[in-house]
């Protein structure tokens, strides 16, 4: 019953102090949106995470990141890790730049020579960096013209004339895209085949040519590349949040009133009620209240706590299964030490034998009888070689030769040795 009050009165409390809270503290520090966020699973268990990094300048501090726990999709996210890296940001972009310079002449070659390879630059906005020369860009243009005339002369020599008349002569003449008068003419007399007269005029002609130079030439191209500005230092915040399952909030049991206890009675005699209210007085004024963030606040509070002690569980159950993998460790350690022991041998005690364990012997020489009063010999003594194969004598019985003939009964007795010898 009082940890049931003591629940209660937090709650009160919680719900007052979201509604007394007023948001002037951090108007001045709002909070910064992240610039990536990426979830992921992290460990064994597969915990889910969500991990998001903050930019911050260098005039902002830490307390603008939240980190505070929230809630998404079902699961209760807290803070596990916060890391901090200084990065000096550079920005880089694309920059041309366009060059004219003075050339000696119209020549390509004259030209890149007067142009530099590289060529360091710095804008206005305060980007640097190294421009390279763009050759498709190169082009040779004149700089400017000047006309400048000068007197031309010219002869022609016209024959076969029959008289001496300057009609007979052309006024003028075009050569070079210039234009030429008459200025005099010489007659030379003469006869043609046939014996008659004739003339030969050499003419002069004079004019003025008019000619437009280039005064000089200039060489322009454009250099491309990147410029880069180093000037902006930033602050760049990790921050991992990981979540547990929101377990489901129970309904909130209505409350169950309490018979009524006597009052007690003072030294007047009079009596007076109990000073400690029970749960249902503080369930209506919990209503009474009528906080619009209490029951959010009573949920919250809930979750809250159930999600600590189910982390606390979790902790509990981790630290026992490292108990248990230590146990197990040290017990597979005895038991290894119990294996490698040195093992004695059993001690045995075996008599000698009667007799030599020799194998029964499998030869016997059997000395069989006929119906006459002499025996046979059928040993080895008197066994034959028997003869080649497909010999006259291989088909004989009791044919060959003995195999030991000194042995055979008989031998030294004179017949068989000299038979044999």
């Amino acid at each position: 019953m009082k940890k049931r009050l003591m629940y209660l009165l937090c709650a009160v409390i919680a719900a007052l102090s979201l509604t007394a809270c007023t948001p002037a503290a951090v108007a001045d520090e709002t909070p910064l949106r992240p610039v990536s966020v990426q979830e992921y699973t992290w460990g064994s268990l597969d915990y889910l995470r969500i991990e998001k990094v903050y930019e911050l300048a260098l005039t902002d501090t830490e307390r603008r990141i939240p980190q505070e726990d929230f809630e998404q999709n079902g699961y209760l996210y807290h803070l596990v890790e916060m890391t901090k890296e200084n990065k000096v940001g550079v920005d880089t972009k694309e920059y041309t730049k366009s060059v004219t310079k003075d050339c000696p002449s119209n020549d390509t070659e004259s030209a890149l020579n007067v142009l530099d390879a590289e060529i360091p630059v710095t804008t206005e906005d305060g980007y640097e960096g190294k421009l390279l020369l763009d050759h498709t860009s190169v082009k040779v243009a004149v700089k400017g013209y000047k006309t400048s005339s000068k007197n031309i002369t010219a002869s022609r020599v016209y024959s076969n004339l029959p008289d001496a008349d300057l009609s007979l002569i052309p006024k003028s003449i075009t050569e070079n895209g210039n234009v030429m008068t008459l200025n005099d003419a010489q007659w030379e007399s003469g006869t043609d085949e046939d014996g008659n007269l004739t003339f030969t005029a050499t003419a002069e002609y004079s004019g003025t040519s008019t000619s437009r130079t280039a005064t000089g030439y200039t060489v322009s191209a454009n250099y491309i590349g990147n410029v880069v500005k180093t000037n902006c230092d930033m602050i760049v915040y990790t921050v991992i949040f990981q979540g547990e399952k929101l377990p489901t909030p129970p309904a909130v049991p209505e409350p169950i009133a309490e018979p009524e206890k006597p009052a007690d009675v003072d030294s007047s005699g009079d009596s007076e009620e109990p000073d400690a209210p029970d749960d249902a007085v503080l369930s209506d004024a919990l209503t009474g209240l009528r906080l619009p963030d209490a029951s959010a606040a009573l949920a919250r509070w809930w979750r809250l706590s159930s999600a600590r002690s189910d982390r606390k569980t979790n902790r509990k159950r981790r630290q026992k299964k490292r108990n248990m993998r230590g146990k197990r460790f040290i017990i597979g350690l005895a038991l290894c030490g119990l294996c490698v022991g040195q093992a004695s041998a059993l001690e045995y005690t075996m008599d000698a034998p009667e007799d030599y364990l020799f194998g029964r012997a499998t030869s016997v020489e059997i000395v069989y009888g006929q119906e006459e009063s002499v025996n046979v010999d059928r040993s080895k003594n008197v066994s034959l070689i028997p003869p080649g194969f497909g010999t006259p004598t291989s088909y004989l019985p009791g044919s060959g030769e003995y195999l030991t003939p000194n042995l055979v009964p008989g031998a030294f007795s004179g017949g068989l040795v000299n038979a044999i010898g």
